[in-house]
């Protein structure tokens, strides 16, 4: 089976390894693939995977684990690092380390969510991504811009580069010289 292999993929590897602290948003339009890369990504360089979508079961239930851990009564103990508490009811096998990553997907449908960047940012050691595509929607008033605590990487449609490589002619397009100048062998 040929594998696509997509350009953005190295510049994944190399956000993870610069470490920044930052979330890292995913930005592109309907059907690129966002889902598709970040999932081999997330698969193939951690340990622990955690996907939520936000429009899906898995986002409702992450909401319900939110309010769970951020219930509280006056005269009640508060609850510390309510966060890592969501993530903990969302999942028992959540580990807050390096080898750990969220991907949260179409974040654009929770204010709520969006709004928590900074401190998944701030609270967290483990890498978070979140995508969308409607991120425009972010803009309105009822969504909390973090700035300074993302990162930020395009994922376009396919490039010609790219589809040269699903059909194995990548490397002849890398090495031609553009300009004609040439081995007459290499353009036949």
């Amino acid at each position: 089976m040929l594998e696509l292999k997509r350009d953005i993929y190295e510049e994944l590897k190399a956000w993870k390894k610069q470490d920044s602290g930052k979330v890292l948003e995913l930005n592109g339009a309907r059907q690129v693939g966002k889902t598709f890369i970040l999932d081999k990504f997330a698969r193939e360089n951690y340990k622990r995977y955690f996907y939520i979508n936000m429009i899906q079961t898995s986002g409702k239930e992450f909401i319900e684990c939110y309010h769970a851990a951020t219930s509280w009564k006056p005269g009640e103990k508060r609850i510390k690092r309510p966060l890592q508490k969501t993530f903990e009811l969302f999942d028992d096998t959540f580990v807050d380390d390096k080898n750990t990553i969220v991907v949260i997907d179409e974040i654009q449908e929770s204010a709520e969510v969006y709004s928590m960047i900074r401190q998944f940012a701030r609270e967290f050691s483990c890498h978070f991504v979140v995508t969308g595509s409607y991120l425009g929607k972010t803009l309105s008033k009822e969504y909390f811009l973090p700035a300074g605590d993302i990162d930020t990487l395009v994922l376009d449609t396919l490039s010609y580069e790219e589809f040269l490589g699903t059909v194995g002619l990548r490397d002849v397009y890398d090495n031609l010289d553009l300009f004609g100048q040439g081995e007459t062998k290499a353009y036949e």
